[in-house]
């Protein structure tokens, strides 16, 4: 076995006879050492058409094509599709505002939805917020220099 015949394998140029000489070449055990990196593709691609052959008949293996969708599939996956798009373009015009929270503020537990309600609960609640710089700083300062 030369490495041109690996080649042309390779490139597409060899004959089946020619295909099956390699496979059997490298189920041998007398292998050029360097052809024997070639050893495990060849032998995997024989083990290959082993188990397919367990798993198809080899009539059906020689004759297989992608089989064609028929046309009623493609008309009900276009219905469907359709279906689809209309139900949800209905939900959304007649449901626009499921989920919405705009138009009132939540302060202290409470909802106002009112723009004057709003800024009367706000100031009284800030009202509520003690807030002592000198004292905060103290205790800053302190943590720093001790």
């Amino acid at each position: 076995m030369n490495k041109q015949r690996i080649e042309n394998y390779f490139s597409g140029t060899t004959t089946h006879k020619e295909e099956l000489e390699i496979i059997h070449y490298f189920s041998s055990e007398n292998i050029d050492s360097e052809l024997i990196l070639y050893q495990k593709y060849f032998l995997g691609l024989e083990e290959l058409k082993t188990n397919i052959a367990r798993i198809i008949p080899k009539e059906e293996y020689e004759n297989f094509a992608p089989s064609s969708k028929n046309h009623t599939y493609s008309i009900k996956r276009w219905v469907v599709v359709m279906a689809v798009a209309a139900s949800l373009t209905l939900l959304l015009m007649f449901f626009p505002n499921i989920n919405s929270n705009k138009g009132y503020v939540v302060i202290n537990g409470k909802k106002y939805t009112d723009e004057k309600h709003i800024a009367l609960a706000f100031n009284t609640a800030l009202e509520n917020v003690k807030l002592d710089t000198k004292q905060i700083f103290n205790d800053y300062d302190d943590d720093l220099f001790n």
